[in-house]
């Protein structure tokens, strides 16, 4: 579906009457889809070419950064960061509330995840806490790098964040697969460490269906990084490999369609931005943890007073034809890592926590019926 949004009314009277509003959906739009078939129309070869790398310099670009490098999936993205910095067998210290993917990546790296709890005011680690005894008591003299996410577009002080690994030794990876967009002291989260990482997948605020993108400003990370998405070949087609090495390559149909998104990328930031103005001025229940005024908000979360709470609140909007999200369970509730420690905030937040409709197509009325639903049930409370 091709969606047409930056301009859209609606009439209040037929917004909702039998229509589910999702709790997110991508924007397509026309030029996105025009762009897609000229390119097919080219006689390219659709895999990765000179589409890829105009799309790597476009990212470069915008970022600010040196080098930018695109691969299959966030996730994708975060592993090739961590195998770059040969650091195997060591320790990395991940949030406990977070996608699983970070310690997923951390193991399959050959590393071993550290789970550290996060703050209350911005869901993002607490480094404060990597001091004292985590999973399995080990401390951080053993932690060899940190992947720092910011959850949801916020962040904490990344001045602090950055000095803290400086001190110790500590590569730094920026997981802000949720932050595309989102400033700090005027500079992209995501480009504060050694290795920045963002996901282009269907919910995030440019998509090209399935997507990772890596930013650094170091050269030899960045050759490293080359190397592991493509095999570890000595140069690109030659089938001579002096490192390990994987098929992460990205492919020129979808560098046209992120190419094309990012022409919008300033009409998306500042139209989540307005979703979020929407949603503080009429919400009434519930709390949304404030938003810096450079930052871009992933999805609008909301954190009720309890567990309950939420289920309930989940239902009700439900009925009402209305989509949400709960937030990540810590990792250390996941039964893949039993046995780990991650803290009792992450746990609290977690369970309390809700994602709600956050596509960038949402009108004010939508929102508003939205919010006005949430105070109905706030009300019952």
């Amino acid at each position: 579906m091709v969606h047409m949004i930056f301009n859209q009314t609606m009439k209040t009277d037929d917004c909702y009457e039998g229509a589910m509003i999702r709790q997110i959906e991508p924007l397509i739009e026309q030029q996105d889809a025009d762009a897609v078939y000229k390119y097919l129309n080219t006689g390219g070869w659709v895999t990765e070419f000179a589409v890829t790398r105009a799309f790597e310099e476009e990212l470069a670009k915008f970022f600010g950064v040196k080098h930018a490098l695109v691969c299959t999936s966030g996730t994708a993205a975060l592993f090739i960061a961590v195998s770059s910095l040969d650091i195997k067998f060591s320790y990395v210290a991940v949030p406990n509330l977070t996608m699983i993917a970070a310690p997923n990546v951390v193991r399959l790296a050959q590393c071993n995840p550290q789970l550290v709890d996060i703050c209350s005011n911005n869901l993002c680690m607490d480094i404060s806490k990597i001091n004292k005894p985590v999973s399995f008591s080990r401390r951080s003299d053993n932690i060899k790098a940190m992947i720092y996410t910011p959850l949801n577009g916020r962040s904490g002080n990344m001045a602090d964040v950055v000095s803290f690994c400086r001190d110790n030794n500590i590569f730094l990876i920026e997981d802000a697969c949720q932050a595309f967009g989102s400033k700090q002291a005027g500079k992209y989260l995501g480009t504060f460490g050694d290795i920045g990482v963002f996901s282009l997948t269907p919910h995030k605020l440019i998509t090209t269906g399935q997507g990772g993108v890596l930013v650094t400003d170091d050269d030899v990370l960045y050759n490293r990084m080359v190397k592991i998405k493509d095999f570890g070949r000595v140069s690109a087609g030659v089938d001579v490999h002096d490192t390990m090495g994987y098929n992460f390559k990205f492919t020129d149909l979808q560098a046209t369609l992120g190419l094309s998104q990012l022409k919008t990328i300033a009409q998306r930031i500042e139209k989540k931005k307005q979703i979020l103005a929407w949603y503080t001025h009429y919400l009434e229940y519930g709390s949304v943890l404030p938003f810096g005024k450079q930052n871009v908000p992933w999805f609008i979360d909301i954190i009720v007073p309890t567990k309950e709470d939420r289920c309930a609140l989940m239902d009700y909007l439900r009925n009402e034809n209305i989509g949400s999200r709960v937030f990540y369970p810590p990792i250390s509730s996941q039964a893949v890592y039993a046995g780990y420690h991650g803290g009792g905030v992450s746990q609290d937040i977690s369970y309390r926590g809700l994602w709600l409709p956050s596509s960038l197509s949402l009108t004010e009325d939508q929102v508003a019926h939205i919010c006005a639903c949430i105070n109905a049930f706030g009300s019952t409370k």
